[in-house]
């Protein structure tokens, strides 16, 4: 539950930067916002995550009703478009915001972001959640090597 509040602050974080990341020096900012409104609203979903899990382990200890707990665990194994379509989202933001206005990433980044969009809208759509990690951290990095660097 710590790993995923802190994973929902990086989130954050990541969605805000890859907002001015793809914006870059245009005027153009429709698909950067739709980014970073699909990162924040991935947010929200992994932290109501968290929260069922909190309810969860609370509920044995407070002697919650059992058909409470059957409840709150047949709500908490069915959240996972909440977190997992809003970052379909922020890919696809990123990918049209590239292909369309030549934000600073690869083509086939922005590629493989729109195929990773598309793939969480059928039944294996659990791989894209997984293969939307890597991508975060390979953009992350991208990010990073390619943004000027810091004068004192």
């Amino acid at each position: 539950m710590i790993l995923v509040a802190l994973a929902a602050l990086f989130l954050a974080m990541f969605s805000v930067a890859l907002r001015n990341y793809l914006r870059g020096t245009g005027d153009e900012d429709f698909w950067p916002t739709v980014a970073m409104i699909g990162g924040v609203v991935a947010v929200v979903g992994l932290l109501v995550a968290a929260g069922m899990h909190i309810a969860l382990v609370d509920g044995g200890h407070h002697r919650i009703n059992p058909a409470a707990m059957v409840a709150i665990n047949a709500l908490d194994n069915d959240n996972f478009f909440a977190f997992s379509i809003p970052l379909g989202i922020m890919l696809l933001g990123a990918g049209c915001a590239t292909l369309r206005y030549g934000a600073n990433l690869p083509k086939w980044l922005a590629w493989v972001a729109i195929v990773l969009f598309v793939v969480y809208f059928t039944p294996v759509g659990f791989i894209s959640f997984a293969l939307s990690g890597i991508w975060i951290i390979v953009v992350s990095i991208l990010m990073y090597r390619r943004s000027p660097a810091a004068t004192a």
